[in-house]
């Protein structure tokens, strides 16, 4: 297991039941699509208060989850929306995307 990308171990301790654990990652890819849908349209308008909340509570959900890399790509861009650096918004929220995507890969391989 990648702990990069899931610390199941840890989470499994933490929250107590294993599928449980997987039930919270499943919710959070299931409302993955509407909340990169809000951060892509705050990013088109450069609506930095809608990108650091949203790239906030990503950080938040992937942090109780141990999903290190998700929390990490999440923490870049709310640094950088915090930091008024648009020239970097479209390169970390690929970035964000793509984390997301090895979870989600990760979890597929899982069933």
């Amino acid at each position: 297991m990648n702990r990069q990308i899931i610390d199941e171990e840890t989470a499994i301790i933490e929250i107590g039941d294993k599928d449980f654990y997987y039930e919270l990652i499943d919710e959070l890819i299931d409302s993955i699509d509407n909340r990169f849908a809000i951060l892509q349209e705050a990013i088109e308008k450069n609506d930095f208060k809608i990108i650091i909340n949203e790239a906030h509570s990503l950080k938040g959900v992937s942090a109780n989850l141990y999903l290190e890399n998700l929390r990490s790509a999440s923490l870049n861009l709310e640094t950088a929306a915090k930091e008024n650096k648009k020239d970097n918004f479209n390169d970390l929220f690929y970035n964000l995307k793509s984390k997301f995507e090895e979870l989600n890969q990760y979890r597929k391989n899982l069933s």
